[in-house]
């Protein structure tokens, strides 16, 4: 009983939600409608900058190229044009990425937020957006763009490890063309592992020291990284070298630094995992399922401390030395090609169903065992994989290289901030660099200062020799955000004189791509030298200098191509070939070159030579070969020699042909055609047999003979499909009076067409008819061409006008038109009625002077026009009216709340209602039984409509005795009737007693809100009154007559 009760409640809650699911919803159709015109604004996203694309080198599969290194920052770097022909003013700028593997799921962050952002890049209102405007053919910030956060400040994506889609989309409502707003990115995020060496010297925790005596020092090796991980048997060579010292140790003294020494940074474990089988068969109590043995083991968040002293000789005044910790290597413990064996497994027992009993399949497969063979010596951050101190008997002098860092991304001609920074081992674009160089004083005397330079120099890794050399020792512009520029100062400390600081920097500009075809491995080699040193000069050269490796590719350019004309083209017009190339290592595109290609008339390609050295725009005369919908290419070039895909635009060329004949009799015709073929167009007209008593088309009932009869043809026939007609006119000269009242009319099977009746003189007896054909899409036909002339008999226009005109709507769709005629109508007149631009006319009779137009769509303009017309036509003076249909209430009055409130015999019912500017009354409906909105419309129960727009409304109750209950729906009523539907929104129950003299008496009213209906509480009190008389029942059994027995109830 209690599955079927569930059950039917199931159904129940079901049919309601399915219930309330308006069938419009269900069949909602999204339309999308793309244009390719480039009237206008038009944004396109270019180029990602950054993140770089990573790639899959194909000669060695699961390596890649472009990695980022997990929990690193990262900012969205992007390149975007306006290449319309106006001023974008609106635009935001959409980041989202994605996992990557087509699941179209969101990544999220650390907190559970997806990572995506949008920028409002342009708009009118500076406070919140950081550009106003984008004028077209420019890139925003010169082609290197970073996205901002709804803040106003940069993107920053710390990604954790995976591979990742990073799609960049643009949102204008500006845009017509939507295949060039998106790109999607594909990026590898990998861990990264790193063993951290430091050294101090114990009395000054710094990295110098001067002067005699015992100095002891300490080492420190820990981990970093990406993610937890672990290492063993991490290698560490320690020696110390120079001038002065009598002893150099560590180790409590067992270690020689002078001889050079090794240490293991860990704890020794003895038994330590080294070697454990993974095949699925191997038996886990064997001794061939893992091997043990010592090995030096540094964890995850362990420090190895490594404690060493030095001591110098007395008997030396002047001395320097250093020691040296470098890493050698280290072991990791996992599943690697290290560990792999090959190994043969059955796959089939055979046809005995028994292992070894030689018909076993079997298979070789290799299985990538646990172990830590093999030896690693670099890990993800070499940069701290050595430590060095120095140290002096008497003044030390040093000054040494910090850092050095690329930076490119920056905006045309290399202005602003770069958006790229990368450093030894990273992959860079060809193109405009800044080489950023940092030294430091690293002397034993601060305010011993140093004047200083730094050279550069480029060597191309795979033997070119050096490629570039450069001497500076300052970087005053294109420095990264937040870094002051930098003029030249000595190193060390003046005692704020402002001739010295503690650090120095030094730029040099590079053009990775210069005098090569792009791209390349190169090393860059940053060494700094004092200017006039002391005498004993640089006393360590170690720390002079550092060198990064870089791998240089040449991004390719990117292309667009447009034509600009003043309107339609014709042959020998002037047309303006623009093209647009954007490379991202040369954002101003000084480098970039263009060569232009076409399609002819006849199909052969023209290679244009007169436009490549035009560059970006072409000023070209178009001739005969150019007719037609033909492309026009461009193909853009950097200075390295790579070259962009082709970018195409159509040029629309139509060809003019004037093209006369002479009939015998004299008459001339002399036909203009403008059309995009090169197919000849000829026409020729003959004398034909005059025609008499002509009834023609509109002109009454009065037949008419004809002045000129000609035969008519042309080369082309109608030409149709084949090209297209631009504009066409007629002109034909024959013999006749310049007072007549000529019209030249077009015939084929008895069929008129009247094509012109332009009158002008030509010569005393000659007078020439004109055709303007332009709203023709065909040429004229072959036919018959003819001159009628008007008789005295001729109809003439109505006498009666339209005097006033009103155009109403009305409640459901409808609009009603009135009219009044201005004059007398006679036989014949008729009203013309017109919708907007007339597709079918509605002619009603002279007598009527309304129209109702029905099935209007709501908040639709249209344009209403009533003329008085007959057989000749209409007269001028008519009425025109434009009205906006009003079909339903606007907007929605959204009204609920429903709350009822008993007084005397009457329910006062009240509501809330969001919008109700369009109101001027309630639609009140109520009815015993529940109702949906059709039932409302149809007025199927009863129903009211307020005096005005008070969201009140009383009901009167029953006068009849016993329970009730009404359920109660409103809508809005707007000024011209539209009502709103509404399904019942609630319910009241009240009961009437029976008669108390004066009817009036009320028991129980209850909004039926999940409370319980009058009827039931009778039942209660029922159950309530038997289960006492029951319960009296029993508990008297236990006195009467059963021996005094008490019952346990």
């Amino acid at each position: 009983m209690r599955k079927t009760v569930t059950i039917m409640l199931t159904l129940v809650m079901l049919a309601s939600v399915l219930a309330n699911i308006s069938l419009v919803e269900l069949q909602n159709e999204k339309m999308n409608d793309e244009s390719s015109a480039r009237s206008g604004p038009e944004a396109a996203l270019v180029d990602v900058i950054n993140p770089r694309e990573t790639y899959e080198d194909p000669m060695s599969p699961g390596t890649y190229t472009h990695e980022i290194l997990a929990g690193v920052d990262s900012n969205f770097v992007v390149t975007i044009q306006n290449t319309g022909d106006a001023n974008i003013t609106e635009m935001n700028i959409e980041v989202t990425v994605y996992l990557s593997g087509g699941s179209g799921n969101i990544a999220k962050d650390a907190l559970g937020n997806n990572m995506q952002w949008t920028d409002s890049a342009i708009c009118d209102d500076l406070m919140s957006c950081g550009v106003d405007n984008l004028p077209y053919g420019e890139y925003l910030n010169g082609g290197s763009y970073t996205v901002k956060d709804s803040s106003g400040a940069d993107i920053v994506w710390t990604p954790p490890v995976g591979a990742y889609d990073v799609v960049v989309e643009l949102d204008t409502t500006q845009d017509s063309i939507q295949s060039n707003n998106a790109l999607s990115t594909f990026v590898m995020v990998v861990d990264w592992y790193d063993i951290d060496i430091d050294m101090v010297w114990d009395s000054n925790n710094d990295d110098h020291i001067t002067g005699g005596g015992t100095h002891p020092f300490t080492m420190t090796v820990s981990l970093n990284g990406s993610t937890n991980w672990d290492a063993r048997n991490v290698s560490i060579s320690l020696l110390s070298t120079g001038s002065g010292l009598t002893s150099a140790t560590g180790n409590s003294g067992a270690d020689d630094l002078l001889a050079g020494a090794t240490t293991m940074a860990g704890v020794l474990n003895s038994t330590a995992l080294v070697w454990q089988n993974m095949s699925e068969n191997v038996d886990i109590n064997s001794s061939a399922f893992q091997t043990t043995g010592p090995r030096y083991e540094l964890n995850w968040g362990d420090t190895y401390t490594y404690s060493g002293a030095v001591e110098t000789d007395s008997g030396v005044t002047n001395g320097v030395y250093d020691i040296v910790a470098t890493l050698n290597s280290y072991k990791i413990f996992a599943q690697k090609p290290d560990c792999a064996a090959d190994e043969t497994i059955i796959v089939d027992n055979g046809p005995d169903g028994q292992p070894g009993g030689g018909d076993d399949i079997e298979e070789i497969v290799t299985i990538y065992h646990m172990c830590d063979d093999g030896e690693s010596v670099s890990d993800g951050n070499n940069a701290n994989n050595e430590a060095e101190l120095f140290g002096s008997i008497q003044n030390f002098h040093d000054i040494a290289v910090v850092d050095m860092t690329v930076l490119q991304g920056y905006g045309t001609g290399g202005v602003g901030a770069p958006s790229v920074l990368a450093q030894d081992g990273a992959s860079l674009g060809v193109g405009f660099s800044r080489i950023l160089v940092e030294v430091t004083h690293k002397g034993s005397t601060l305010t011993e200062t140093y004047d200083w330079t730094v050279n550069i120099e480029i060597t191309d890794t795979f033997g070119g020799g050096v490629v570039a050399s450069y001497d500076v020792d300052e970087c005053i512009e294109g420095l990264p955000a937040g870094m002051m520029p930098y003029n030249h100062m000595d190193l060390g400390d003046d005692g704020g004189a402002g001739g010295a600081n503690l650090i120095g920097l030094a730029c040099a500009q590079h053009d990775f791509g210069a005098g090569t075809t792009g791209g390349g491995q190169y090393d860059i080699t940053a060494t700094v030298s004092m200017v006039d040193p002391p005498s004993s000069g640089d006393m360590v050269s170690r720390n002079d200098d550092t060198t990064g490796s870089f791998m240089v590719f040449n991004n390719r350019p990117v292309a667009s191509a447009a034509v600009e004309s003043d309107g339609d083209i014709i042959v020998g017009d002037t047309i303006t070939l623009m093209a647009s190339g954007f490379d991202a290592d040369d954002p101003d595109g000084q480098s970039l070159s263009y060569n232009w290609t076409r399609t002819t008339s006849n199909g052969s390609m023209d290679d244009m030579v007169f436009c490549d050295d035009q560059g970006m725009m072409c000023a070209i005369p178009v001739m005969d070969n150019w007719v037609g919908t033909l492309p026009v290419s461009v193909v853009v070039t950097d200075g390295y020699g790579l070259e962009s895909e082709p970018a195409s635009a159509n040029v629309h060329v139509y060809n003019m042909i004037e093209a006369t004949s002479t009939s015998a009799s004299g008459a001339v015709m002399n036909y203009s055609l403008t059309y995009d073929s090169t197919q000849l167009f000829e026409v020729t007209i003959t004398d034909a047999s005059p025609i008499v008593e002509e009834l023609l088309p509109d002109q009454g009932d009065i037949p008419y003979d004809s002045v000129v009869s000609l035969d008519y043809s042309n080369s082309l026939g109608t030409l149709g499909a084949t090209a297209s007609v631009l504009t066409q006119s007629m002109d034909l000269t024959f013999e006749g009076a310049s007072d007549g009242t000529y019209s030249m009319w077009y015939g084929v099977s008895n069929q008129w067409e009247m094509i012109g009746n332009t009158l002008s003189t030509v010569d005393s007896t000659h007078v020439m008819l004109s055709a303007d054909m332009s709203s023709r899409t065909n040429i004229l036909g072959p036919g018959t061409i003819a001159v009628f002339e008007a008789s005295g008999d001729q109809p003439t226009v109505p006498e009666a006008g339209v005097g006033s005109i009103s155009a109403v709507s009305q409640a459901g769709g409808s609009v009603v038109i009135s009219w009044t005629a201005d004059g007398v109508m006679v036989e014949g007149d008729s009203f013309e009625v017109c919708i907007d631009s007339c597709p079918n006319p509605i002619v009603l009779d002279r007598t009527v002077t309304t129209y109702t137009m029905a099935g209007a769509t709501h908040g639709q303009s249209y344009s209403v026009t009533v003329k008085v017309v007959n057989s000749a036509g209409a007269n001028g003076v008519f009425g025109s009216a434009t009205i906006v249909a009003d079909t339903q209430v606007d907007p929605n009055t959204e009204a609920e709340g429903l709350t009822f409130t008993a007084s005397g015999d009457d329910i006062v019912v009240a509501w809330t209602a969001g919008d109700a500017s369009d109101v001027v009354a309630w639609k009140v409906c109520w009815d015993a039984t529940t109702f949906d909105a059709n039932n409302m419309a149809l007025g199927t129960m009863t129903c009211d409509v307020t005096t005005d727009a008070t969201t009140s409304f009383t009901i009167a109750k029953s006068s009849a005795p016993g329970d009730h209950n009404i359920h109660v729906a409103v809508g809005g009523v707007d000024s011209v009737g539209n009502e709103e539907s509404n399904n019942a929104m609630n319910s009241y129950s009240y009961t009437i007693e029976g008669s108390t003299g004066d009817g009036t008496g009320t028991v129980g009213d209850t909004v039926e809100d999940g409370g319980v209906p009058g009827w039931a509480w009778g039942a209660i009190i029922g159950i309530v009154v038997l289960a006492f008389v029951v319960g009296a029942f029993i508990l008297s059994r236990g006195n009467e007559g059963d021996d005094g027995k008490e019952w346990d109830y």
